[in-house]
């Protein structure tokens, strides 16, 4: 039951474009491809339709703003009604080392939206083995 109301909260949460729900150093899982890994650094991009980024990109490096408004993480529409820009969170992991080789996995590092990770709540599961980890 506690788990169920954490993993609605989540849902909820998610909904909401270009806001992070994950902070840097928790562990979390990809929901598809099931390693683990910690994030080590996240990043907001406004894309355009066009597909091009905006100027304005936050980051967890940014020290003068943290997190995004309700107003700023909402689509914009253009006169017309069709959306303009989307906001996306994009995710820097270092991959567990051991899920890494028992899935065959080439990468150490890996960038990842959002909607693709889910957290770890189990204290067990929280050991992240990395050779880049001591950099972070």
């Amino acid at each position: 039951s506690r788990l169920k109301k954490r993993e609605s909260s989540i849902e909820i949460r998610n909904r909401k474009e270009g806001v992070p729900l994950f902070h840097v150093g928790q562990v979390i899982q990809h929901k598809k491809a099931k390693w683990r890994g910690v994030i080590v650094g996240w990043a907001i991009d406004e894309a355009k339709t066009s597909g091009q980024l905006s100027k304005d990109r936050l980051t967890s490096l940014t020290t003068k703003q943290y997190e995004v408004s309700a107003a700023e993480s909402d689509t914009a529409t253009n006169e017309d009604g069709t959306p303009s820009m989307k906001a996306t969170v994009k995710y820097t992991i270092l991959v567990d080392m051991n899920d890494s080789s028992l899935l065959h996995l080439s990468k150490s590092i890996s960038l990842e939206s959002q909607e693709d990770l889910v957290p770890i709540d189990q204290p067990g599961l929280r050991r992240i083995q990395n050779h880049l980890i001591h950099q972070y």
